[in-house]
């Protein structure tokens, strides 16, 4: 699909933004619901394109990218929580003993 029509009167080419469909669906693995919110705006891109919405294409697939990183760090956060509170919990029953 071509993009709008510069001040010299030619077509300027844009390129479809990506989903980032498979980014957001393996996000399910780490934080389900921000990844839920990532496929949803992953979905949104072709739609929005094909309606000629460019711009909210590109907000979409920015979205479905954050949503689907944030998801990863959500993840992390958890993860390094679990460990401390594990530890904690080990050194605490060490020091009754």
């Amino acid at each position: 699909m071509t993009g709008p029509v510069s001040d010299r009167g030619s077509v300027a080419q844009v390129t479809r933004p990506p989903s980032h469909l498979f980014f957001a669906i393996l996000s399910l693995l780490f934080f389900w619901p921000l990844a839920i919110v990532s496929i949803v705006y992953s979905t949104q891109v072709s739609t929005k394109w094909s309606m000629g919405d460019i711009a909210g294409a590109k907000m979409a697939s920015e979205n479905a990218k954050k949503f689907a990183i944030w998801s990863l760090v959500a993840w992390v956060i958890s993860l390094v929580l679990l460990v401390v509170m594990r530890l904690l919990l080990a050194l605490s029953t060490q020091s009754v003993s």
